[in-house]
C-alpha cells in the first residue's frame, strides 16, 4: 500500500537542526475590558467614563443604528450601551443610575415603548433619535450633533456594506465630535461645503462620484484591515498605545470608541496584518481575543524573529511521533487501529499549531513549517474520516515540503 510506504519515509525524514535565534519584545503593558458578553463589556468601557449622558442603541439584529452614534457620543461625552428589543440588561441599567439625559438611537422595533416609558418613569429625559432607514437616522443624529456644536468634519461610509469601516474610524469620530453618515454608497443628501470631509471604503463600495460630490479624502483599502490601517495612519500621529478586538465582532470596536482617544483600535484575527502595531508600548483588548490572535499581536509590536531551534525541533519531534504511530498502525496486515489514533491526536495538532502561530517569526523556514503542520492536519482529518486516497496524497505533499524544509538550511 503506497500510504505505508510513505509514513515510513515520513518518519525518517524529520531530523533538521535550526540555528538559534533570540529576542523579546518590548511591551510596557497588555490589558484587556471584557465582561461576560457584550452588554457587560459596554458597561466596563462605561466605568471607565464619568457621565450623565448616555446613548441606547440595540446590536442584537444590527450595528446600523450604532455606527451613527459614535460622533454623538464625543459631543454630549457619552458611553455607548447596549440593550435589547424589550428587556434592558442588567449590565446596562446598572450604569444608569446618575444618568440625566439618555439618547435612543433607532425606532420602537429596536429599542421598545415599555422601555423608554421605565426610563422616564426615573425621572430620565429621554431623545429617541430615528428615521426611516439607517440612512436618515443618521442624518438625525448629525443634526442633533448640529444643534450642540459646529460641524467641521464628516465622514461618509456605506450603510449596507461598509460597517467595518465604520468601525475602524469610530474612536475619530468620537475623539473630533464628527458625524459618521451612513450612505447608499452613490450619494448623499448630507451637505458637506466647508468641511473636512472622509470617504471610507474602496470604489467597490463607495463611488467616485460620492467622492466628488461631497470633496471627500478616500481611505480604502482592499479589505477591512487594509482600511483599518489606512485610518489610523491618516487621523494618528505616532500612536504607542493601542486597543484591539475582533475583526467579525464589530460591537465591541464601538463601545471602546468612547475611551479610545487618541489611542487608535485595530481590528485583528489571527492572520491579519499587525504591522501598525510596531513599536506600540501598551495593548489594550476590547472584549474576548483568543490566545493566538493576542500573542501575534503582541508580536508585531516588536517584530523579531524568535523561531529557533528549540521550537522547530520541538514541533518535530511531535509530528515524528504521530508519523510513527500512524505508520505503525497503518502496516499492521489486521487490526489496525489508525481512525482511533488520528481521532486522538486532534487536539495535539490543533494546538502545536496554535503554538506554532504564537511564536514571532516570519522566516521563509518558519512559514514552511507552518504549511507542514497544516499538512499533517488535513492528512489526520483524513485518516478520520478513513479516506486513504487523500492520506496518500496529502503524506506525498509533507514529505516534499520536508525535503523543501531541509533543502533551506
Amino acid at each position: 500500500m503506497k500510504i505505508k510506504q510513505k509514513f515510513l519515509a515520513l518518519g525518517l525524514s524529520i531530523s533538521i537542526v535550526l540555528g538559534n535565534i533570540g529576542s523579546i519584545n518590548a511591551l510596557d503593558t497588555v490589558s484587556t475590558i471584557e465582561g461576560t458578553d457584550r452588554y457587560e463589556t459596554a458597561g466596563l468601557v462605561a466605568d471607565k467614563l464619568t457621565y450623565d449622558t448616555a446613548i441606547l442603541v440595540n446590536s442584537d439584529r444590527t450595528l446600523a443604528d450604532g455606527l451613527s452614534a459614535s460622533g454623538l457620543a464625543g459631543v454630549v461625552k457619552a458611553p455607548i450601551l447596549l440593550s435589547k428589543e424589550n428587556v434592558l440588561p442588567k449590565a446596562t441599567s446598572s450604569r444608569l443610575g446618575n444618568v440625566k439625559k439618555i439618547y435612543i438611537i433607532g425606532g420602537y422595533d429596536m429599542i421598545s415603548h415599555e422601555i423608554e416609558d421605565s426610563l422616564k418613569a426615573q425621572g430620565i429625559e429621554i431623545k429617541r433619535i430615528e428615521g426611516d432607514d439607517r440612512i436618515k437616522t443618521s442624518l438625525y443624529v448629525a443634526d442633533e450633533i448640529a444643534k450642540l456644536k459646529k460641524i467641521d468634519k464628516v465622514i461618509f461610509t456605506n450603510g449596507f456594506k461598509g460597517e467595518a469601516d465604520a468601525m475602524s474610524v469610530s474612536p475619530v469620530a468620537v475623539r473630533d465630535q464628527a458625524p459618521i453618515i451612513l450612505t447608499n454608497g452613490q450619494s448623499t443628501s448630507f451637505d458637506s461645503k466647508d468641511m473636512e470631509s472622509y470617504v471610507l471604503g474602496s470604489a467597490d463600495v463607495m463611488s467616485d462620484s460620492l467622492v466628488a460630490d461631497t470633496n471627500a479624502t478616500r481611505l480604502g483599502g482592499v479589505n477591512r484591515f487594509e482600511t483599518n490601517k489606512k485610518v489610523i495612519q491618516q487621523f494618528f500621529k505616532s500612536p504607542t498605545s493601542f486597543y484591539i478586538t475582533k475583526s467579525h465582532i464589530l460591537v465591541d470596536s464601538l463601545t471602546g470608541s468612547t475611551i479610545a482617544g487618541e489611542s487608535p483600535i485595530v481590528l485583528v484575527n489571527t492572520m491579519s496584518d499587525k504591522s501598525i502595531l510596531k513599536g506600540a508600548r501598551s495593548l489594550t483588548t476590547l472584549g474576548s481575543l483568543d490566545r493566538v490572535t493576542l500573542q501575534r499581536s503582541i508580536n508585531a509590536t516588536d517584530p523579531k524573529d524568535m523561531y529557533n531551534k528549540d521550537a522547530l525541533n520541538k514541533e518535530l519531534m511531535i509530528l515524528l511521533q504521530y508519523n510513527d504511530k500512524v505508520s505503525f498502525e497503518l502496516c499492521k496486515e489486521e487490526n489496525a487501529n489508525y481512525i482511533d489514533l488520528a481521532k486522538s491526536y486532534n487536539g495535539t495538532l490543533q494546538n502545536l499549531y496554535e503554538e506554532h502561530l504564537m511564536i514571532n517569526s516570519n522566516s521563509v523556514i518558519y512559514n514552511k513549517v507552518t504549511t507542514l503542520i497544516t499538512q499533517e492536519i488535513d492528512l489526520n482529518n483524513a485518516l478520520v474520516r478513513d479516506d486513504l486516497d487523500a492520506a496518500t496524497e496529502l503524506s506525498q505533499m509533507i514529505l516534499d515540503t520536508i525535503t523543501e524544509i531541509d533543502a533551506l538550511q
